[in-house]
């Protein structure tokens, strides 16, 4: 996780070195956030170079979040996980089949 003050009024992209075959091997969910409340910040376009090692971002319209402060939260994927079953309702004759994957 990293904050920084975005500022409009420099040119070009951000840019993140990550390293994914060491740090991210399965992947990564990246999210954008407003500190003081944690709610998602809107309009942010990202790719990667340098076969995924560098991760740069940008706001589609920068003067929205200019002098704010953002949180860059990249989280690893860990290996896929996937349990499934069955429910079976104490009271009726009622059934749920579940899937769940993390």
């Amino acid at each position: 996780m990293t904050r920084y003050t975005y500022d409009s009024d420099i040119n070009g992209t951000t840019e993140i070195y990550m390293n994914p075959s060491v740090w991210y091997p399965n992947g990564y969910k990246l999210t954008f956030a407003h500190p003081k409340s944690g709610k998602p910040m809107e309009g942010v376009k990202s790719n990667t170079t340098d076969g995924g090692h560098y991760l740069n971002f940008w706001f589609w319209d920068p003067k929205a979040y200019n002098q704010e402060e953002t949180d860059i939260l990249i989280t690893p994927i860990k290996n896929e996980t996937e349990m499934s079953g069955r429910i079976l309702s104490e009271f009726g004759n009622y059934t749920m089949d579940y899937t769940f994957t993390d």
